[in-house]
């Protein structure tokens, strides 16, 4: 599935769910790089911030699509994925806002020196109730 997404949208995709749902629905959060900011019965909005050089302890799954909206600009970020191969995202811009589509496991890094931080406003599996 992940090849068959946009090398943005998927790119956008993974680097958003460094924490994101399990199939019980329920957040599971690094609590080193992401806070859970806010939930209700449609999403959940989750706040990503990656020091320079940090990565995620581990695999994240991706279940769903997100909408990102980037805090800071980036560069370089790098995602590796359960396979073993990674991708590093285009530049980043402050104030950008993209759609990304889900589905994997990744583990988020960040090489550059500079800090990254992000909003991820995630829906959740059957919609609003």
């Amino acid at each position: 599935m992940r090849k068959a997404m946009s090398v943005v949208g998927s790119s956008f995709a993974v680097f958003a769910f460094s924490a994101i749902a399990t199939a019980e629905q329920d957040i599971v959060v690094d609590a080193e790089h992401t806070k859970l900011e806010f939930e209700n019965d449609c999403v959940y909005v989750v706040r990503a911030n990656y020091g320079p050089g940090e990565k995620s302890p581990g695999l994240f799954d991706t279940p769903f699509g997100a909408v990102i909206v980037n805090i800071t600009a980036g560069r370089g970020f790098k995602l590796t994925f359960a396979d073993g191969t990674s991708v590093i995202l285009p530049d980043m811009q402050a104030g950008q806002v993209h759609w990304a589509t889900g589905g994997g496991q990744i583990q988020p890094e960040n090489p550059s020196t500079a800090r990254v931080e992000y909003i991820a406003i995630v829906p959740k599996a059957g919609g609003c109730k």
